[in-house]
């Protein structure tokens, strides 16, 4: 993994140019939702997921302190947008315990919510009544009174709840939608719903790896996982498998993305667990052509950053935060 510490001369976002090496901006990217993990911690209920989340947590920190500190701008307002909101459809209760080390990440939520530019307003949904309490208490440690709600409920059924929401605030809206499902519980026909209501939306989509699975279900006669595709893809289950035999599940999901936003910009962020073995594909979707390179580079950096990057590398640098050795860090140094 010796590219992991090589300099690169990219823009971030259009702003600054690199000149960190990639395992340096990780470490700091990582020890920003470790610090914020912290602030936030009350010791009450949590998600558990293994190190590569922190990739998923890492990049929802960074595009958002590029997206709100482009949108949030005196020049956006000129243009007539009157607000930056962040909507997370999955949002869990704001704080993650890495399953291997035990260490506690900020979620994203939370990420999003303590960038340096801060949104206008955050609009979050759990399902999980337990999760939606712990969410509101830490949101309200990094920001301000009435600039967020919390949702309870499933985002496909609520989804017109987050419109009117969205809509009773602000006239001209630019969001920021996260949508990370645990597999294919996100319907395309609501993603459709929040970007017909808001036309300014930027998407970060979380797509399976599990895709395979269901659908192989589906060919062995299950019903069920036939409806779970259809739903996912928005499209006709048998045209669904005929399409998978020629393409990967994320480009037919890229494809079918591509026709809710009109045209197709950003870039696809692998999330790598293990050396090779991918544990989902992040795919990050903007309409904003007009100086849109500074959004649509952003996706491109965060996939450049993490080119060598897994769990593995993750925990190194966890280790390597909490002082207890650098263990392998010569093996991926090397």
């Amino acid at each position: 993994m010796a590219g992991l510490l090589t300099q690169s001369s990219q823009n971030i976002g259009g702003i600054l140019p690199h000149t960190k090496s990639d395992y340096d901006w990780i470490r700091d990217r990582l020890r920003i939702i470790t610090d914020l993990g912290t602030r936030v911690n009350d010791g009450g209920i949590v998600n558990e997921y293994s190190c590569h989340t922190a990739l998923k947590l890492i990049s929802v920190s960074y595009y958002s302190t590029i997206f709100s500190g482009i949108v949030r701008s005196p020049r956006q307002r000129e243009m007539g947008y009157d607000g930056a909101v962040y909507v997370d459809l999955f949002a869990g209760s704001g704080l993650v315990k890495v399953r291997e080390t035990g260490d506690i990440l900020a979620g994203s939520t939370i990420c999003a919510a303590a960038n340096s530019h801060g949104f206008d307003y955050i609009i979050s949904v759990e399902k999980d009544p337990d999760f939606k309490l712990a969410l509101e208490s830490r949101l309200a440690k990094v920001a301000p009174s009435g600039t967020f709600s919390v949702i309870e409920g499933d985002c496909n059924s609520c989804i017109s709840e987050v419109v009117r929401m969205i809509k009773r605030k602000f006239k001209n809206p630019i969001v920021l939608a996260f949508v990370d499902p645990e597999g294919m519980e996100i319907k395309l026909s609501t993603l459709a719903s929040l970007s017909k209501a808001c036309p300014s939306t930027d998407f970060m989509i979380n797509v399976t790896s599990g895709i395979p699975r269901v659908t192989g279900l589906f060919q062995k006669g299950n019903l069920s996982a036939g409806k779970t595709l259809e739903d996912y893809y928005n499209d006709d289950a048998v045209n669904i498998l005929a399409e998978l035999e020629l393409k990967s599940p994320e480009k037919k999901y890229q494809e079918q993305i591509g026709k809710i936003l009109g045209k197709k910009v950003g870039d696809t962020i692998p999330v790598v667990e293990k050396g090779d073995r991918l544990a989902y594909n992040i795919l990050g979707y903007t309409r904003m052509t007009q100086g849109g390179s500074r959004y649509a580079q952003s996706f491109s950096d965060i996939r450049k950053r993490f080119r060598n990057t897994d769990g593995e590398v993750v925990r190194n640098i966890l280790d390597q935060i909490h002082n207890r050795g650098i263990g392998s860090l010569t093996s991926f140094m090397s």
